[in-house]
């Protein structure tokens, strides 16, 4: 069997399986043999092209909700409805009629199709003798570090980071009601189990975010991406399907519930965040303890100097990207508010706070992405979900922190907030942009389009995008964080 016809058999079992899952979820506009026909075929499209980019638990997930996501807007708002004589179901009230259909296709569907995928991939490779991880993701610094198997630090790693997501988790729930409402899954309404409960679940998901995506997290940039990505399925599996289960209940995924639901989308998207910067950091704390002192494994340059210069490069993308924010602050006549968080009010006041927290965001992407910098499509991905982290973690959580208000992740209080999303995509893109700029002139230690290293050795700590699943992570990120606040928000 030639590499291709695996990948594309594999594709077509996986998806006549996620076919079967969402049609069992969710009423179709489609019969179930047609439905199970078109499921198969987009299974072998999805091993052709897809597949060989397809190397663990992690990518095959994410690539799969990127998929689903691709044929929701392809297929079912726009091949589908149009064949059937219906035209195209672009407007916000039919996207929010068959809001079911969002979270199918992401969590039914492409999930489901990502991970059979890349199961039935590795038993056949394992049959055959083919090792299914491509060179440019192995995880550097693995060969002959043998205190701790990559699979124990995992855990580990992702369990700590867990316990203290789990934590982070509860700022905007209110836990008088949230945690009899956990304990309702052990059929209980203890505040004590409750807890308890809570934090096993997010010790539970810490672990299986290491064991998942430890060769997909090579920096603790990207880390957080995943994480969010993470935080978004574990909303739709979590409170909108497995929750209702546990307690003897349908899910139900029509935009009302999720509306319902919506602060703990927010919760979830921090969550998981805090969870992979937390095992970013113990990774690669691991590495320069283990890794980089290994005179075999050390660089030209040392980590401080490095440090040093991307947190300036990042401070002057900063400075680029909230140039660009600027124009929504003075729209929304956001500038007063900005200058309350120093006791002030004026106009001045809030363009100078504006630029410095610009700027202190800035040193931290340049800190963080340094190493995921490689191309201007990548710099522009990883910046717009930096911008969008940043739109949740600052005027939704510490913007009401630093002025001693209560922190609220409501969808109302979130759709007030949508401006305010757009100056920090806008910042997030000035932000990557011009990093990337600024790296590929003056950063000649990482690999660009123009420079490789100086002595000619290639870093097994640097890593390009290319051939990786950062694509599909923007994709699932920003459609469903995004969209989702827009719709739910507009129907509210």
């Amino acid at each position: 069997m030639s590499f291709k016809v695996k990948l594309m058999t594999c594709g077509l079992v996986a998806g006549v399986a996620a076919g079967l899952v969402l049609d069992a979820a969710i009423d179709l506009p489609l019969s179930l043999i047609p439905h199970v026909v078109l499921s198969a075929l987009l299974g072998v499209a999805f091993g052709a092209w897809i597949g060989p980019r397809v190397y663990g638990g992690g990518s095959g997930l994410v690539w799969g909700e990127a998929f689903g996501l691709l044929w929701w807007l392809l297929g079912w708002l726009t091949l589908i409805p149009l064949l059937q004589g219906e035209g195209f179901r672009w407007s916000g009230p039919e996207i929010q009629e068959r809001f079911e259909l969002l979270l199918g296709q992401t969590i039914a569907f492409g999930a489901v199709l990502g991970l059979v995928f890349n199961g039935l991939n590795r038993i056949i490779c394992r049959v055959t003798g083919v090792d299914p991880e491509p060179d440019q993701v192995a995880v550097a610094g693995l060969q002959g570090q043998e205190l701790l198997s990559p699979s124990t630090r995992s855990m580990l790693f992702g369990g700590f980071g867990g316990l203290v997501g789990g934590w982070v988790f509860l700022i905007g729930i209110e836990r008088s009601d949230f945690f009899p409402l956990v304990a309702g899954l052990v059929r209980s309404d203890s505040v004590a189990v409750g807890g308890l409960l809570h934090y096993l679940i997010a010790i539970s998901i810490g672990v299986s975010f290491g064991l998942l995506f430890h060769r997909d997290v090579l920096g603790v940039g990207s880390a957080l991406v995943w994480g969010m990505t993470y935080g978004i399925t574990w909303w739709m599996f979590g409170p909108m399907t497995l929750g209702p289960i546990l307690i003897g209940s349908t899910p139900d995924w029509s935009s009302a519930a999720a509306a319902d639901a919506f602060a703990p989308l927010v919760a979830h998207i921090l969550y998981g965040a805090l969870i992979a910067f937390l095992f970013g950091a113990a990774s690669r704390l691991w590495d320069i303890f283990f890794v980089d002192s290994d005179p075999l494994n050390r660089t030209a340059e040392g980590a401080g100097s490095r440090s040093l210069r991307g947190a300036l490069m990042g401070q002057a993308a900063g400075i680029v990207g909230g140039l660009l924010f600027t124009f929504v602050m003075v729209s929304t006549d956001s500038l007063p508010r900005v200058a309350s968080l120093v006791g002030g009010g004026s106009f001045v006041a809030g363009f100078v706070v504006h630029l410095l927290i610009a700027l202190i965001i800035g040193s931290s992407y340049g800190l963080l992405f340094q190493r995921a910098a490689f191309s201007y499509g990548s710099g522009l991905g990883w910046g717009l979900s930096y911008g969008f982290l940043w739109w949740l973690l600052g005027p939704g959580t510490l913007f009401f922190v630093l002025l001693r208000e209560p922190v609220d992740w409501s969808l109302l209080a979130t759709a007030d907030r949508y401006p305010a999303l757009i100056g920090h995509l806008l910042y997030g893109m000035g932000l990557g942009l011009f990093f990337q700029f600024l790296v590929r002139r003056y950063d000649r230690h990482l690999p660009s389009a123009q420079h490789e290293p100086p002595d000619g050795v290639r870093r097994p700590h640097v890593h390009r995008t290319a051939g990786t699943p950062a694509a599909a992570l923007w994709t699932v990120t920003l459609v469903i964080g995004v969209m989702v606040p827009l719709l739910l928000g507009a129907g509210s």
